[in-house]
């Protein structure tokens, strides 16, 4: 597999040079995804790391995830795309939490109170952090919500997509799974 060092200028700008492996995905990766109708990045680099409160109390970073399966969303209580893919988000995360998928939801910029109502009155048992000032979603370029990042078991981001997506369809069943037996 073909690696490569490179410095990014994301990592110049998140406070100097830092020097980052980059590789791309695995073939088979890229064809799971691909049937899914999903594209995957074409190289594999990790996100920079966040702390966050969670609603129910607590706070995550998600180097708290390393070695696991990472689904981060990036949505908002008022963005209808985004009410309108949790259904299905909670439907995957039911589906594979317990083999290693870890699912996140980042809410940008609202009230705990509003994201606990919003995930008690959907029924929805994910964890949910708050990006408060929205920083993490300035520090990881968000334009659109939802948007969502895929992360391997090493933390590099294999899918990043903006737009919903209904989650539940067993072409992405398959991806998911794919990526779950990867190492």
């Amino acid at each position: 597999m073909r690696r490569f060092l490179r410095i990014t200028a994301t990592a110049l700008l998140l406070g100097g040079p830092s020097l980052l492996w980059a590789e791309p995905p695995a073939p088979e990766l890229v064809r799971s995804f691909a049937k899914a109708g999903l594209r995957t990045e074409r190289e594999l680099k990790t996100l920079p790391d966040f702390e966050a409160p969670l609603t129910g109390g607590g706070r995550v970073s998600l180097r708290d995830y390393r070695g696991r399966v990472v689904f981060l969303n990036i949505w908002a209580t008022w963005c209808g795309p985004c009410r309108a893919e949790m259904p299905s988000m909670e439907f995957l995360y039911r589906r594979y939490k317990d083999r290693g998928l870890e699912l996140l939801a980042l809410n940008l910029q609202e009230s705990r109170r509003e994201v606990e109502s919003f995930m008690r009155d959907n029924k929805l048992t994910f964890p949910a952090a708050l990006d408060q000032d929205g920083s993490i979603g300035n520090r990881y370029g968000i334009r659109a919500i939802p948007t969502t990042f895929i992360l391997d078991r090493q933390g590099r981001v294999v899918l990043r997509l903006a737009g919903s997506v209904n989650w539940n369809n067993p072409d992405i069943f398959a991806a998911v799974e794919t990526l779950l037996n990867a190492k």
